[in-house]
């Protein structure tokens, strides 16, 4: 009777191990198979990826060597370091005076390069309309940066200005201009000659007041003035018709001008973290009455 059982078991566990052969030679094939599938698939993502990196769009260049071999070509010049993707890890230290070649150069990106200089030569570039220089290390911008007659966007973030040259008013159609960050302590009166420009960013600098020709911006729609050191505002604020936003933030503003109340379009004002606005809450609402006003003081 044992040696029966003992038969039928080794019976079962020959049938077992035979399946369990199969399923494993099946489970073989299959993966072969899938692994031929996966090889094919890799090696089409692959030259998708090889296509994405070398078939740039017409006029866009990642290297400055190969820009400057081709000056009439080029229309979008990135060198913004960045590691890894298309940016190559750039790191500029200088910019060639050769750079003024590009005469077709329509958009340039120079964002987080150790520069503190830019060459003359870049206001040569005509028909730049945007023009990237956050993150680097001025302290000055060359005059000839107001020849850039067809300029359109000016980023200058995270850098080291203290001051702006008065040439910046030349920039007749600036659209958008990004100082947050820097150093600067006044503005030229200069500024209000940007006639076209929607959108300014003044905040984290040293500002303890603003030039009275701000109320010239009669496109401004966003102005922000975040953790400057401003003690109060021009009258001629009440200028700003179109203007929509305005960031005032982490200042010391003791007071307000009334003339702010004229501001027709104005949705939103921050006056947070400005402890002596407080007890004039209940006032500069009465100003404003249809405007969205923040008044809560900074947490840590």
């Amino acid at each position: 009777m044992i040696y029966a059982y003992k038969s039928k078991a080794e019976s079962l566990n020959f049938l077992y191990c035979t399946d369990i052969f199969k399923k494993e030679t099946e489970m073989n094939s299959n993966l072969h198979f899938l692994t031929k599938r996966f090889r094919k698939i890799g090696a089409i993502f692959s030259t998708i990826i090889l296509l994405c990196f070398c078939c740039n769009k017409k006029g866009e260049y990642y290297n400055l060597t190969e820009a400057l071999q081709h000056p009439a070509d080029v229309r979008d010049l990135d060198l913004q370091n960045q590691d890894g993707g298309r940016h190559w890890d750039n790191t500029l230290t200088t910019l060639p005076k050769e750079i003024g070649n590009l005469q077709n150069l329509q958009k340039l990106n120079l964002n987080n390069n150790p520069l503190t200089t830019l060459p003359k030569e870049i206001g040569k570039l005509q028909n730049l309309q945007q023009l990237f220089l956050g993150g680097n290390q001025f302290t000055t911008l060359p005059k000839e940066i107001g020849n850039l007659q067809n300029l359109q966007k000016l980023d200058l973030y995270y850098n080291k200005l203290t001051t702006l040259p008065k040439e910046i008013g030349n920039l007749q159609n600036l659209q958008k201009l990004d100082l947050y960050n820097n150093q600067l302590t006044t503005l030229p009166k200069e500024i209000g000659n940007l006639q076209s420009l929607e959108s300014l960013d003044l905040s984290y600098n040293d500002l303890t007041t603003l030039p009275e020709e701000i109320g010239k911006l009669q496109k401004l729609k966003k102005l922000e003035l975040y953790y400057n050191q401003l003690k109060t505002l021009p009258k001629e604020i009440e200028k700003l018709q179109k203007l929509e936003t305005l960031g005032l933030y982490g200042n010391q503003l003791t007071t307000l001008p009334e003339e702010i109340g004229k501001l027709q379009k104005l949705q939103e004002l921050d006056l947070g973290d400005n402890p002596s606005l407080i007890d004039q809450k209940e006032k500069i609402q009465k100003l404003l009455p249809n405007v969205k006003i923040h008044f809560d003081l900074k947490t840590e």
